[in-house]
């Protein structure tokens, strides 16, 4: 399980930085971000600041051995889902869950650090009201339970972000020229997808009298799908 102080050096190094100057950069002196790979963490809006200078999540240095946790979902497909690719494109559905995404996503970072700093400032809160009673906080329990809440945050905060992964690796395929293509493998797709959104009978055998019934009939399963 690796320390705050092992992943800073980590981080440092990968950029090719010394601690000299990272600390010139920090604006700190250097002998107090020494203290900090020597074992010393420091407070939440500091690990804000180097997060930035590095270009890396505060959520690293809580994270302690699951840095590869978006690759380890093993999501992306071998093989893409065409017939739904197309019924997401034609519905507008994957748009609309696009731009939502896209908007949230815009906000993690500043939802990461605010979660961090409140959790701080509960602590904070929670010395000062027990110190009127003259009762004492036990230290080593709170910081417990502080990196037991650090790692729970986390992981819902890459969860997160790895929605969003699946949501960037899917607009790939999201575009006309792509969903054409998709179109001339399947033919039937409008039937095929008919049968999947409005009919759960799989053997049941509808007569299309012609193209514009299948159009009609199109048009009602995108509706459903979309409004689902």
């Amino acid at each position: 399980m690796a320390t705050f102080s092992e992943i800073l050096a980590r981080e440092r190094k990968k950029k090719g930085l010394s601690k000299a100057e990272l600390a010139r950069r920090l604006n700190i002196p250097y002998t107090t971000y020494q203290n900090y790979e020597n074992g010393r963490e420091p407070k939440i809006d500091v690990i804000k600041q180097i997060s930035d200078e590095l270009s890396i999540c505060p959520s690293v240095f809580f994270d302690l051995d699951n840095e590869d946790f978006l690759f380890d979902h093993n999501y992306y497909p071998v093989q893409h889902d065409e017939l739904k690719d197309i019924l997401l494109y034609d519905s507008g559905k994957f748009f609309d869950m696009k731009e939502n995404f896209d908007k949230e996503h815009e906000k993690f970072g500043n939802y990461e650090i605010k979660i961090y700093t409140l959790f701080d400032e509960f602590y904070t809160l929670l010395k000062a009201f027990r110190k009127l009673f003259f009762v004492s906080v036990d230290q080593s329990q709170f910081e417990q339970l502080r990196n037991d809440a650090y790692l729970l945050i986390n992981r819902s905060l890459q969860d997160a972000q790895y929605q969003y992964q699946k949501v960037v690796y899917e607009s790939q395929f999201m575009n006309e020229e792509t969903i054409n293509q998709y179109k001339a493998n399947n033919p039937n797709y409008k039937k095929d997808i008919i049968y999947k959104v409005l009919f759960t009978n799989k053997e049941l055998d509808l007569d299309f009298e012609d193209d514009q019934s299948i159009d009609t009939m199109y048009r009602v399963a995108l509706k459903k799908y979309y409004n689902k």
